[in-house]
């Protein structure tokens, strides 16, 4: 399945961020905590829409293996998460993390109350009513801290020990030690902090550790039980430690994982001029950091500029840093320029670096932006295997690895309009989904490398199986992925 299938919500009052971790939490470090925990793949599932219907997606999950709160020989368990459709890929393997007081009793609970809260779950797969006795999970958005997983991933490892109870009787911590850290967003997108000094105090005992370059440090097993935690170096103000107070419980067979964020006040502020020197709004820009290797990482930080063409970074990491717009993504019709770093440069050697202490502020910057690259209209035409057009269809272009452009057809047509800049060989896709009683998702039969020369240039493209509300796809019993 394409990762497109989120941006069909975009229209959607959908949450900000999706239910499923941006950080792999390890499961010695949850364990405790959550009542229901298994791995399972999406078999299929539902979307409830319309006028006045909070948009919940219902999704049938594959129980493989269960480790807590499930009763024995559960294989099918029900998945629901609000305002969040598109939340999980059929082609993947999760590990799902829930409270107990989030579970409804059974699925035959959902399925015959018509207007209540959980009435709205009235456009129902009549094939799951065989399923009355499943349980049906309502995951909440952020907390759950579900995941996918792989094969010999090391936390299925924990889980099956744990499940049996054959886990050890002391514990360890993991601390993550970075800058303006925040809790929601992954990590990698943070400046590490190296060889910060950590101290953990149990009763009356110290143990002090260092981190290392990645910001990391990892005890031995240590008795379980409440610790403070500590973590300071120069220049900055001690770190506070986010998602838990100072305080930190260390379970019996388990780990704790502790973010440390080391606050700066740092600020760059300037102007972003177009390449004749008037002002430009509403133009995103990244901060990032130059790595001894020469590469480019993105940092979490962002801006944009005002009506003025004015922006403002105001927690500015230490480090090499950079200022940049369109920073590891594809020019688009709002901006059209490819990278682009402070002052106004596409080689990274030639870029403007800053490298500020923890209170510093430098102001008076002028972003110039380079000449517009010259867009044009792709018209992507997409069809059923038998050539009929595919009504409602999507289309997507992808340059480079990145995504490029991603529309849906015009209402009640197949033509979908991809702007792109000219001068660029694309790869272009297609796929289409249905929504209501079974949501469908079918994807495009192959993508097209395509050379883009002109506005209004024109590629066919065809999807993998036929139009499933055809007699033809019935009869014929083709599976068809969800997502």
């Amino acid at each position: 399945m394409k990762p497109y299938l989120l941006l069909f919500f975009a229209a959607w009052p959908v949450a900000a961020t999706s239910c499923i971790s941006n950080e792999k939490l390890k499961a010695c470090a949850i364990f405790h905590e959550r009542e229901i925990i298994f791995k399972g793949r999406l078999i299929e599932f539902n979307i409830e829409s319309g006028p006045g219907v909070k948009h919940w997606t219902l999704y049938r999950f594959r129980v493989d293996e269960a480790y807590k709160g499930l009763a024995s020989g559960t294989r099918d368990v029900f998945l629901t998460i609000e305002d969040n459709a598109g939340a999980f890929n059929d082609n993947k393997d999760y590990l799902i993390y829930s409270r107990r007081s989030e579970t409804l009793r059974t699925y035959l609970e959902i399925a015959k109350v018509p207007k209540t809260w959980y009435g709205l779950f009235h456009n129902l797969p009549i094939k799951w009513m065989f399923l009355l006795d499943s349980p049906v999970i309502a995951l909440t958005i952020c907390s759950e801290q579900s995941r996918t997983v792989e094969v010999g991933d090391p936390d299925l490892q924990y889980l099956r020990l744990a499940a049996k109870g054959s886990i050890w009787k002391g514990g360890n911590f993991e601390i993550v030690a970075g800058q303006n850290l925040d809790y929601m967003y992954g990590l990698k997108n943070y400046v590490p902090v190296a060889d910060a000094l950590v101290v953990l105090k149990h009763g009356a005992n110290n143990f002090t550790y260092r981190t290392d370059s990645t910001g990391t440090a990892v005890t031995q097993e240590l008795p379980s039980g409440a610790y403070s935690v500590a973590v300071s170096k120069n220049p900055f103000s001690p770190a506070k430690i986010i998602g838990t107070g100072p305080d930190v419980l260390l379970p019996p067979g388990g780990c704790a994982v502790v973010h440390a964020s080391f606050p700066t006040s740092a600020k760059i502020k300037g102007r972003v001029v177009d390449w004749h020197g008037n002002p430009i709004a509403d133009v995103s820009m990244n901060l990032a950091q130059l790595m001894p290797d020469g590469k480019v990482k993105r940092l979490s930080d962002w801006t944009n500029s005002d009506k003025e063409g004015r922006f403002m970074f105001e927690r500015v990491p230490l480090g090499r840093i950079l200022v940049g717009v369109k920073i590891d993504s594809s020019p688009d019709d709002r901006l059209p320029f490819d990278t682009t770093y402070l002052p106004g440069v596409s080689d990274v050697g030639k870029a403007r670096i800053f490298e500020l202490t923890p209170t510093q502020q430098v102001t008076g910057v002028v972003f110039r932006l380079p000449k517009p690259l010259p867009f044009g209209r792709l018209l992507v035409e997409v069809e059923w295997p038998n050539g009929s057009p595919a009504i409602g269809a999507r289309a997507f272009a992808e340059w480079n690895g990145d995504q490029s452009a991603f529309e849906e057809a015009a209402a009640k047509t197949n033509r979908v309009t991809l702007p792109l800049a000219l001068g660029r060989n694309y790869s272009i896709g297609a796929d289409w989904i249905a929504i209501g009683r079974e949501g469908k998702f079918i994807e495009g039969a192959e993508t097209k490398s395509v050379y883009f020369t002109r506005d209004g240039q024109q590629v066919k493209i065809r999807l993998k199986y036929p139009d499933p509300k055809t007699p033809a796809a019935s009869r014929a019993n083709i599976h068809m992925s969800t997502p």
